[in-house]
């Protein structure tokens, strides 16, 4: 699992790399990040505050006396472009410009302000070439929209619509379904503009900027408004069915040679393609059979020379990255870094193998919880579901959605795939103390998403409130938050209960979710508060235990307490003296790694006061 970490982490530093220019620091750097960010921010600069200098080509400027512009890196990638705000320069088209300067964020938009060096390298250079995109790409603060920020970009087959949002803008649309915005940003002060008319289809180039909340694109002059002669294909998303095949999606219907033609597809990183099959009902659908794909690993996807179903070509490359097998929850649920919580694949699209732990009985009708094996925590993740068939505990699903943030609970929505691929397995739920989830334990994060069970009874110390939210502690004083969901159980004051659920995250509070049966109640515990009446023991939890259990045990008065464990033989095995402790409810844990199966006794004095318990210890 690590290695997988390592991976992506190679990918990026590489990919730093090769963005650096002449000892410059690379666009890349300032522009790409996976943290959304808040308030007005918008997936903020990680260089936000510092002073970089950055070579790039001109690719746009504000017509007008105060011209803005935007340099990119000459390569034609996403997260290379970005936005320089200073009257004092005047660069030209084409222009191959070192600057200098602090980076801050306007509104969600990263731009370099204040320049401190302007340079020009050389002029006449070529621009990078347009990087082909879905009006569906650029909505709202997104990931998707993030990464063409400051880009060169065009979409094809655009069409003009009715609604008029005013201020010089447009709305348009594209055959991907969702439409966008295109602004008059950088031509409103000139002469040189693009006319459009409603109802009209035009291929668009222009520049994304991010301003009031949300993506447009920006054309420079008339020339970047053309009639649409016929769109071309292009790729809309692409995800793996499995190991060894890739669903790749289209725009329009194919031309049946070209999209079975494999030598039209490659995959980074060494992985071949023995075949590629068009969909006999739905003509925008190829399949790829591939080589061995590395689960979780982030792979390129390049497209060329397809041609739609009326003949016309592909125009250049198609480039596009997925994620490849089956993604590992562990890597979807590792967090940026420990100051910020959100998923490292924060709005990627990814294909999971995983078992349901819950469904959509156990809490609302919307969604479930899954959990694989990829590591020891970071391993489950909630299933936002609206689309699909209820799933059954224990259903082997393999599902295809989009990674997203809600309320900082990391989920899946968005789902393209659902398949049922077993039923009957069993997931154990993991074992934690009580203060690994409560609100503020460092751990909590750990296990969003995870069936877990709590190690120890626990007191009802809060009852629900109007939506469902109580409150249990431990023996030690730890609180865990409670969310009612499909448990049948009602919580009464001072009830003893065993717990099992899914740890969630809502209303910024970590919470435990019961399912239905999670619950039960012993009747034994102590609330640290409450001085018992009389000298009790409980009964070890767990019984049978391997390794690890705790024994429970309340004193009326202050009393000097021994436990100590004998085996089948009477033979005293252990001592643990606890020394002299006050009144009220206590708990001992014990550590039987070192011992072997088999049923031991426990016997607990205090004072005068002594009882013995039987317990079983299986490895």
């Amino acid at each position: 699992m690590f290695r997988l970490f390592k991976l992506s982490i190679m990918t990026v530093a590489t990919l730093m790399m090769l963005y650096t220019l002449s000892g410059a620091e690379s666009i890349f750097e300032v522009q790409y990040t996976s943290a959304p960010g808040s308030g007005n921010d918008c997936y903020p600069s990680p260089k936000n505050g510092a002073t970089v200098t950055l070579e790039g080509v001109v690719t746009g400027i504000m017509q007008g006396s105060y011209p803005y512009f935007f340099i990119q890196h000459p390569d034609s990638t996403t997260w290379n472009g970005v936005y320089i705000y200073d009257a004092d320069v005047n660069p030209q088209l084409g222009d191959s410009v070192r600057v200098t300067g602090p980076v801050s964020e306007y509104y969600g938009l990263t731009e370099l302000s204040n320049l401190t060096s302007f340079q020009i390298i050389a002029s006449n250079r070529a621009l990078p070439d347009t990087l082909l995109i879905y009006t569906s790409y650029l909505d709202s603060c997104s990931f998707s929209g993030e990464k063409y920020e400051g880009v060169l970009v065009r979409v094809e087959g655009a069409t003009i619509l009715p609604t008029d949002p005013g201020f010089g803008q447009h709305w348009i649309l594209d055959s991907s379904g969702d439409s966008c915005k295109i602004d008059d940003e950088l031509y409103k002060f000139g002469d040189d503009e693009p006319l459009f008319e409603v109802g009209m289809t035009y291929d668009i180039v222009g520049i994304v900027m991010f301003n009031y909340s949300e993506y447009k694109i920006n054309p420079r002059f008339a020339a970047d408004a053309v009639l649409s002669q016929g769109a071309a294909p292009m790729v809309r998303y692409s995800y793996p069915l499995d190991r060894t095949h890739l669903l790749i999606v289209f725009n329009m219907d194919l031309d049946q040679n070209s999209a079975e033609d494999g030598g039209n597809y490659s995959i980074s990183d060494g992985v071949t393609i023995t075949s590629a099959v068009l969909d006999t009902d739905d003509h925008t659908i190829v399949t790829l059979t591939t080589g061995n794909q590395t689960d979780g690993f982030q792979y390129t996807l390049t497209v060329a020379d397809i041609e739609s179903e009326g003949g016309i070509p592909m125009t250049q490359p198609d480039i596009s990255t997925f994620r490849g097998g089956f993604t590992p929850l562990a890597l979807i649920q590792q967090p940026i870094s420990s100051e910020n919580d959100t998923s490292r694949l924060a709005g990627e699209y990814v294909t999971v193998k995983a078992v349901a732990t819950s469904d959509t009985v156990d809490f609302i009708s919307s969604y479930y919880f899954v959990q694989d094996n990829s590591f020891s925590y970071y391993n489950g993740v909630k299933i936002y579901n609206s689309d699909y068939s209820d799933p059954h505990r224990g259903d082997t699903l393999i599902i295809t959605g989009k990674v997203q943030e809600y309320f900082n609970e990391t989920e899946i929505a968005d789902l393209f795939q659902y398949e049922v691929a077993g039923s009957g397995a069993q997931i154990t739920p993991t074992s934690v103390s009580p203060s690994d989830i409560t609100q503020n334990s460092p751990r909590a994060e750990w296990y969003e998403g995870v069936l877990i069970s709590v190690d120890e009874p626990l007191t009802v110390i809060v009852l629900p409130d109007l939506n469902g939210n109580w409150k249990v502690r431990s023996a030690e004083n730890d609180t865990i938050n409670v969310y009612h969901y499909g448990s049948e159980y009602t919580p009464e004051l001072g009830d003893v209960i065993l717990l099992t659920g899914v740890v969630t995250y809502n209303y910024s509070e970590y919470k435990v979710g019961p399912r239905e049966g999670d619950i039960t109640t012993t009747g034994i515990g102590y609330d640290p508060d409450q001085i018992p009446n009389e000298f009790t023991v409980a009964q070890n939890y767990p019984n049978p235990f391997n390794a690890v259990t705790s024994i429970f045990y309340g004193i009326p008065t202050k009393s000097e307490v021994n436990l100590s464990i004998y085996n089948l033989l009477g033979e005293k095995v252990g001592s643990f003296p606890q020394g002299i402790m006050k009144p009220g409810g206590h708990i001992i844990r014990l550590d039987y790694s070192n011992f072997s199966s088999g049923i031991y006794f426990y016997k607990l004095t205090a004072g005068e006061y002594s009882q013995v318990k039987k317990m079983a210890l299986l490895k």
